[in-house]
């Protein structure tokens, strides 16, 4: 299936575009790069987050020279183009530019335009997106080229992309002054918009316009068009997390109205449904070219022709869609509920899930008064888990039989005797351009459902439907049904039909293959969400045959002449057709107005037509009389003066309008601010398929889903193993089996698997003991005994941990319990000091705290004072920060200017340390004792060493670093460690001071560790992660078992410093700085100095210099250049990797 994503709005007269000064800055003077013009190769950037595109989340960038960026290396692969094709760089004119930061001004720009124009999407927003992942790539005077090479004309265009962990953006800005080149000299394509990758044409855009067939002329109006008001400027969500889809930033347009239903063909059939649905079958044609799906065929069989969808596809041949492909199907929603009437603006829009059988369903807005009462009326998914349930062994699902063109009816009779009505009418896959692959059709509800007070939740558990084929094009279900809302259990009725054109020509629709499809619901549930007024349905289904060839109930009715027979399980019913009456068995001519019961839509009227009627839209409508939809007038709206952060809504005349702040904000729709007291739950990080809980104003709770586990920030769906409840004995193993499980006794035990008892045996050998058992003699053979701190049957011995176990242990009441392989240790807690058995309170701790944030180093004091900027330079960005304890001076990286600076704690004495062979120096961390210099470079992948002046620089590693950021030293221990958040491997990694021993401190558990410092006096080494959100802490002899969370969770922590008993950490979600004791508890934040502006990076504690000392203190070694502790109390004498030419030489 082609599943086109969207296209350009509709296009206007030519208008200017955007005037270069207002793109965002590029170029020289800015913190941009260029891409290299003699390299033809993209240009390759890691996001600092995951950045999800299409539903699928993406790691690496690629910008490639003529016009786009892609998600992969090679020539297929998803890719955004604002101006693809052939682009050529002219010497000392043109260039690519490109950059991943923005300042603080940008950013609240880019949130104001997200905010602006995309607040009507859904239940969002946006009024708390917060970005954490920017890129801004600039092509600047690009010529364009024809197939002949002949450059053609010039332009200039940007592309920026951003994104917070949920939502992802793309915007496109064209310079007024592109000198487009002329529709008749292209000669190539030029294409603009979004594609997967999935398409069989690698340029196939799922949201595309093109050149081809002489479209220049309205690709570049579109360019000087715009969906956001501004013109010249495209914006476009993309991430693709709910429907697949992306959304343009224009008022949002569901469903369209149905078409004016066209006159039946001639020599066709026209079959009437209870006087109220017509269902034409065309026997003449049923199978040309021209009916079948693009991803069909025409098939002929003995008694005719008929469509069958191709391999990898499926649908009854005339509507088809890939296997494997996600899908969607929207359509309005009209009726009324316990005397409630359904608003004209509600519509339905449904996800399809390729394979699995996974369908969610999405009601909005739903009136507030019947939300939590339309809980219950699950049957409206149901239908769509039925079209897309997982075939298994020889199931055939909805959609298989009907392609989505059908007719569904249900009746529920509740048992208090509330009665509801459901009439769902769908046409099939709508394969143009317009139509985008989705299904389209409407949604009747009549009736009254049990009342359901606000709050209330619907629990729904695993069940089975039988429908019934008994006759081609006549699918019949009738079900006793329960569900569960807070307790109360709801019981109800539920028959329903679905009626569809079927072609009978197909030799397989035979009598025995009229078989019972029974669908599994394995997982369902139905939930109103009031934030956004939205209702919804999900599931997941399978279908398969059912037990048995089921008998028509109507193969020997006696209804009348007049009549229609209907089966009900057993039995069946008579019906009069339309224009007569009676009770089915004898029907009379009806001389009443078949207008008296008709489906016209509220704004429609209803004509007789002979014993049958017609429906026509009143003046001012559009559609077939049963949906329509007002025309397209003009918005009062369109020229408002509402707040940024307010809806507007027209009046009932359509003559003005008026504002309303949005949610969060208080005001009069012209002036509104933010809440001061908001849901603990904007912002939280819980799992995409969890809920959140608020505890109070600030704090709240996540909880996964049903069917999901996990612990609310990471959910899984839940496993089926049948072994996760099984009966087995500690000492047995459960083993998974056709229909259940098995047990069976571990080695060194004998038994059923049920009850397992040590079985006592002797050993051969003392090679067949556990290596944490004694081997005794005894008799002809040898016992193997576990040693103390193990139990088990001595050929597998288990570590005891006395700390869970509550052994008679004798730590101090201010120490903590440690378990160790085979016994265990007290360390004191932090803030004391002792061997753990007593432990004594060290003196509080003195000192500040430094931290970069934007272009500034920032100084904060934790004795309460006011803090202050120590040094401020244009268009620097302080990433990474050291501090000398011994002089006073802090040092940091400079990542924007390539630099290493430091300065005085009162901002004087700046200097540059280091300003060349510089790439993108990130940590930094200082050996007072040795009067050294460490850093890491994640640009050129190294990691360098140098006196504190700079001087005798060192190269200690470059090969096995990917991206490497924080970096601590232990001076008396002689060890160093450093984090690397390489994507495919992050891992923490330690040597000796001198580059020796290297080793990986710690690979499991990571995925993007950012922050890392140590704690010399309680020996810990502590790391902030963005990925799991965690800041954790271990002993520094690295043994896994003193691993423990700090604190969690930490929304996106990038610097992390020890002072005193706390840890600090700068967040990017925050935007301030938070700290927790070591041991645990409550995490709190701190006020930021004024002074700063911008994002917060590194931090660093300002405190005095701890006890101890190192070869390399006392002079220098006795080392001529640098000296280099190592473990063991030792030292190296390394030499510079370059001299200056009058060095004296070094060996």
């Amino acid at each position: 299936m082609k599943l086109l994503l969207g296209i350009f709005a509709v296009l206007i007269a030519v208008v200017n575009c955007l005037p270069r000064d207002q793109f965002f800055p590029f170029g020289e003077g800015t913190t941009d790069k260029k891409l290299n013009r003699r390299s033809k190769k993209p240009l390759t950037l890691s996001f600092r987050e995951p950045f999800t595109f299409l539903g699928e989340e993406q790691s690496l960038l690629y910008i490639v020279r003529d016009g786009y960026v892609s998600f992969s290396s090679g020539a297929r692969g998803s890719k955004i183009a604002p101006f693809h094709t052939k682009l050529k760089l002219i010497r000392g004119q043109s260039s690519v530019w490109y950059r991943t930061t923005v300042s603080s001004n940008e950013e609240d720009e880019i949130i104001n335009l997200i905010q602006r124009n995309f607040r009507s999407r859904g239940s969002t927003d946006f009024t708390t997106f917060s970005p954490s992942s920017f890129v801004i790539v600039t092509w600047e005077n690009m010529a364009v080229r024809n197939s002949d090479h002949e450059v053609i004309g010039t332009v200039t265009f940007q592309l920026i992309l951003v994104a917070d962990a949920m939502h992802s953006f793309a915007f496109f800005l064209y310079d007024e002054n592109n000198d487009y080149p002329r529709p008749d000299r292209i000669g190539s394509n030029i294409d603009a918009g979004f594609t997967s990758g999935k398409a069989h044409n690698q340029w196939e855009f799922e949201m595309v316009y093109t050149t081809e067939d002489n479209k220049a002329a309205t690709l570049f109006e579109a360019m000087r068009d715009s969906n956001v008001g501004m013109n010249g400027m495209w914006a476009y969500k993309i991430d693709g997390r709910m429907d697949g889809n992306i959304i343009p930033a224009v008022a949002y347009v569901p469903v369209e109205s149905l078409p004016q239903n066209d006159e039946p063909p001639q020599d066709a059939v026209n079959i009437q449904l209870d006087n109220t649905f017509d269902v034409v079958l065309d026997f003449e044609n049923q199978c040309t070219r021209e009916t079948c799906s693009v991803d069909g065929r025409c098939v002929p069989y003995p008694t005719g022709h008929c469509c069958a969808c191709n391999e990898g596809f499926m649908g009854n041949g005339i509507h088809c869609l890939s296997i494997n492909d996600n899908g969607r199907m929207n359509g309005r929603v009209n009726g009324t509920i316990n005397g409630v009437t359904i608003p004209d603006e509600v519509y339905l829009h449904t996800f399809i899930m390729g394979g699995g059988g996974r369908t969610f369903t999405a009601i909005s807005p739903v009136p507030s008064s019947i939300a939590y009462s339309m809980q219950i009326l699950l049957p409206i998914g149901e239908l769509m888990g039925w079209m897309f349930a997982e075939p298994a062994a020889k199931g055939i699902n909805g959609f298989m039989q009907t392609g989505g063109d059908l007719l569904y009816s249900a009746n529920i009779r509740f048992e208090n005797g509330d009665e509801v009505s459901i009439i769902q009418r769908y046409t099939g896959v709508d394969e143009s351009e317009e139509g985008g692959g989705v299904i389209g059709g409407y949604v009747t509800i009549d009736g009254n459902v049990p009342n359901l007070s606000p709050g209330t939740s619907v629990s729904v558990d695993r069940h089975s439907e039988v429908y019934t084929k008994y006759r081609p094009g006549y699918v019949y279900s009738s079900e006793q049904r329960s569900l569960d809302a807070d307790g109360q259990t709801i019981r109800f009725s539920i028959e329903q039909t679905i009626t569809y054109q079927e072609c009978e020509a197909d030799d397989i629709n035979t009598d025995a293959s009229l078989t019972a499809m029974r669908m599994n619901t394995t997982y369902a549930y139905s939930i109103f969400e009031p934030q956004g007024d939205i209702l919804r349905y999900a599931m997941i289904t399978n279908v398969g045959p059912d037990i048995g060839v089921p008998t028509d109930a109507c193969q020997d009715n006696n209804c009348g002449t007049n009549a229609e027979c209907f089966p009900q399980a057993n039995t069946f019913t008579c019906r009069c057709r339309a224009g007569y009456t009676g009770n089915g068995y004898t029907c009379t001519e009806s001389p009443s107005d078949p207008c008296d019961n008709n489906d016209c839509d509220r704004n429609a009227n209803c004509y007789p037509a002979g014993n049958s009627y017609t429906c026509q839209c009143n003046t001012g409508f559009n559609g077939d009389g049963r949906v329509c939809v007002a025309d397209q007038a003009s918005d009062p709206c369109d020229t408002n003066d509402c707040s940024l952060y307010a809806y507007c809504y027209p009046t009932n005349d359509g003559q003005s309008f008026y504002c309303q702040c949005a949610t969060g904000f208080t005001g009069d729709g012209r002036n509104c601010e933010r809440e001061q007291r908001g849901n603990a739950c904007d912002n939280n990080n819980c799992s995409p398929y969890a809920y959140c809980r608020p505890r109070g104003d600030t704090d709240f709770t996540c909880e996964c889903a049903p069917g999901y586990v996990g612990d609310g920030y990471n959910c899984e769906e839940e496993s089926q193993d049948p072994c996760l409840n099984n009966r087995c004995h500690p000492y047995a193993d459960c083993s998974p089996v056709p229909g259940g499980y098995t047990c069976s006794c571990r080695s060194g035990y004998q038994g059923d698997g049920y009850l397992c008892e040590e079985a006592d045996q002797l050993v051969n050998l003392c090679s067949d003991c556990g290596r944490d058992a004694d081997c005794l003699p005894e008799g002809r053979g040898y016992r193997c005994i576990c040693r103390a701190g193990f139990n088990g049957d001595g050929l597998t011995c288990e570590d005891v941990d006395e700390c869970l176990e509550g052994a008679d242990i004798a730590c101090d009441a201010n120490a903590r319990c440690q378990n160790n392989r085979g016994s265990y240790t007290c360390r004191c807690n932090a803030g004391y000091r002792g061997d753990g058995f007593t432990c004594e309170a060290l003196p509080e701790a003195d000192g500040s705290l430094v931290f970069g944030q934007g272009m500034s180093v920032m100084n904060l004091p934790r004795d309460g004072s006011a803090g202050n900027k120590v040094y401020m330079k244009s268009r620097q960005t302080v990433v990474g920060l050291g501090y000398d304890c011994r002089h006073e001076y802090v040092y940091w990286t400079d990542i924007s200017g390539r630099a290493i600076m430091k300065a005085s704690l009162d901002g004087r004495d700046v200097s540059v340390v280091v300003n060349t062979s510089l790439s993108s120096p990130e940590g930094v961390a200082v050996d007072h004792l040795s009067r050294n210099l460490y850093w890491t470079d994640s640009g050129f992948d190294r990691i360098e060493v140098a006196n504190l002046d700079g001087t005798n620089r060192h190269v200690l590693f470059d090969t096995d670093l990917v991206n490497p950021r924080a970096i601590v030293i232990d001076p008396v221990g002689g060890y160093l460690y450093w984090v690397d958040w390489d994507r495919s491997y992050p891992r923490i990694e330690v040597s000796g001071m001198d580059g020796s021993g290297r080793a990986v401190f710690l690979d499991e558990d990571l995925i993007m560790p950012n922050g890392l410092t140590i704690d010399l006096v309680s020996q810990l080494l502590c790391w902030a992660d963005a990925g799991t959100q965690k800041v954790e802490c271990m002993n520094l002899d690295g043994d896994p078992l003193s691993r423990y969370p700090v604190y969690r969770p930490a929304q996106y922590p990038f610097g992390l410093a020890s002072l005193g008993n706390n840890l600090y950490w700068t967040d990017w979600q925050t935007s301030n700085i938070q700290f927790i004791n070591k041991n645990g508890g409550e995490v709190q934040s701190l006020a930021l100095p004024r002074g700063g502006n911008g994002r917060t990076y590194g931090i660093a504690a300002v405190t005095q210099c701890t006890d101890g000392n190192n070869r390399c203190a006392y002079e220098n070694g006795g080392c001529r250049n640098l000296c280099l502790p190592a473990p063991g109390v030792r030292a190296t004498c390394v030499c510079p990797n370059a001299l200056a030419p009058n060095d004296i030489p070094c060996n």
